[in-house]
């Protein structure tokens, strides 16, 4: 859900819609508030879209009668993702601002460009420039990777956040962040960080394709910071580039006309089935996955992609025994 936000590129392989919504409290002023809608809906093979609303609030005490009056800032956000080559993609956000205090208000618009991929089975990269229309790739540029280790339940990340100054077009500031998270029993996420010489923690909760997230950091200017966040994923499953792969065969091996037929045929039986194990799996009943999958394997017993999937399902269910084991 915060596809559209961070890295547009990412949606590129989001195989499912999903929805997020979030609300940050900020301990030492009652009167802002920070609220997040976004939407992540990934299209056939190698395209995700999205869209996000952000809106930023505060209370203003101004003269010597501290008369109140509100400030409200908000970025709206059109996002597109592209599988540009295996495993590697590019993303567009179009953005556009608004900020209003009772003087008036203003409004500014812009793009970022976000590249995001694979170099290895465990290791992802990727990079963001914001507000291209300046020209200036060390105004605002975010760049980093990430591992990910047993069967992807720790993700440890690294990036860098490059800019000017404010007061200066000279110096360059070079910002580092990092931050891990955990999956405990495939149902509670731990999550540390650091964030601009702080610490920040998190909290969450994943269940039947919902999720449930608490953040706390500390910010400079606005003090102890509390995030709240609920996403849902919806609809079936997208057939990304390596879900079916069809291989080429060299001219001089290709089948004939009535074959290559077939081949279709088969091709679409696999994705048909395929969106239906993804369904099952998402809707925790791994039994009834593995057996597509294996129906699958008996289409084509090279599938490799059934039998990752095959191996997943089993861990599930060997954790979920292991739960009500506990529980009786």
């Amino acid at each position: 859900g915060y596809g559209a936000y961070w890295n547009r590129a990412g949606m590129a392989f989001a195989k499912r819609s999903q929805v997020t919504l979030m609300h940050g409290l900020m301990k030492n002023f009652s009167g802002v508030n920070l609220d997040y809608l976004g939407l992540v809906f990934p299209l056939e093979k190698e395209i995700g879209t999205g869209a996000a609303i952000t809106s930023t609030g505060a209370n203003l005490e101004e003269g010597e009668l501290n008369e109140v009056s509100r400030f409200t800032a908000g970025s709206y956000r059109l996002a597109l993702g592209y599988e540009i080559i295996k495993d590697m993609a590019m993303g567009i956000s179009i953005n556009t601002e608004t900020i209003s205090t009772k003087l008036g208000s203003e409004v500014n618009s812009g793009a970022n460009i976000s590249f995001y991929g694979w170099i290895t089975d465990y290791i992802s990269v990727g990079a963001v420039l914001a507000d291209v229309p300046k020209l200036d790739p060390f105004d605002n540029l975010r760049a980093g990777f990430a591992v990910w280790q047993f069967n992807d339940r720790l993700i440890v990340a690294v990036d860098t956040v490059m800019r000017r100054e404010i007061n200066t077009e000279k110096d360059i500031t070079i910002q580092p962040h990092a931050g891990a998270e955990y999956l405990l029993d495939d149902t509670i996420y731990l999550r540390a960080g650091y964030d601009k010489n702080r610490f920040t923690g998190g909290v969450g909760v994943t269940y039947w394709e919902q999720y449930i997230d608490y953040t706390y950091y500390r910010d400079r200017a606005l003090g102890d910071t509390h995030r709240f966040s609920y996403s849902f994923k919806f609809g079936d499953s997208v057939i990304r580039r390596d879900d079916v792969e069809v291989k080429a065969l060299p001219e001089d091996e290709k089948p004939p006309a009535e074959q290559t037929t077939t081949e279709v045929d088969k091709s679409k039986k696999m994705e048909k089935m395929f969106r239906k194990a993804e369904k099952l799996f998402s809707d925790l009943k791994y039994e009834e996955a593995i057996k597509v999958w294996e129906e699958m394997l008996k289409l084509e017993p090279s599938y490799e992609l059934a039998k990752t999937k095959i191996k997943a399902a089993e861990i599930m269910i060997k954790n979920r025994g292991e739960k009500e084991e506990k529980g009786k």
